[in-house]
């Protein structure tokens, strides 16, 4: 996300976070500094033995540089998050730094960087692999759109009935149109 939109969120009066990657190398290289030179202003760790894995999180959140609120408007601090352990017996190890203009706590941090993955997997994993989103059959116009708009619907419905999985639903909804027709309503 540019500084340009960041802007947009500031002036609507609402908070971001964005984790920053290595294709913004010189904000990603700035955040790096700051954690590997300056004292972090809050400090939080949690382990994770769920799903057959160990993970152990740590957060930091420190004072951003003048150059860096400059740049991003509403900076309010930096954060890094770094996650190491094990999934599936092999040992893993990921940081991840983020701009934030909300003045949370290391553990608020913690708590939301998870949330992001709550969405990717329970929204994103599904249209791409349930619904093939990545690759739509029909591409021109306003399609892809529609489409994405009828899966975002199925999602919901099965999820508001239920079900374990989406799957699951449309199998089970695969011949009973009548009753599809009656969620409707």
């Amino acid at each position: 996300m540019s500084p340009a939109k960041v802007e947009t969120i500031v002036t609507a009066h609402q908070h971001y976070l964005l984790p920053v990657k290595g294709n913004r190398p010189h904000a990603h290289a700035a955040l790096e500094g700051i954690a590997t030179t300056v004292p972090p202003q809050d400090e939080a760790t949690e382990v994770d033995t769920s799903h057959g894995r160990s993970v152990q999180r740590q957060a930091q959140v420190f004072p951003p540089t003048p150059a860096l609120q400059a740049q991003w408007p509403g900076l309010a601090w930096v954060g890094v998050v770094h996650r190491c352990g094990e999934r599936d017996q092999k040992p893993f190890s990921k940081t991840v730094y983020y701009l934030d203009s909300a003045p949370w706590t290391a553990t608020d941090l913690l708590h939301v960087s998870q949330q992001h993955w709550q969405i990717e997997n329970g929204l994103h994993w599904v249209k791409d692999v349930t619904f093939e989103e990545d690759y739509p059959p029909r591409r021109g116009g306003h399609a892809p759109v529609t489409w994405s708009i009828f899966n975002t619907f199925a999602i919901t419905l099965a999820r508001r009935q239920g079900w374990r999985t989406v799957p699951q639903a449309l199998r089970d909804w695969a011949n009973r149109i009548h009753y599809i027709f009656s969620l409707l309503v």
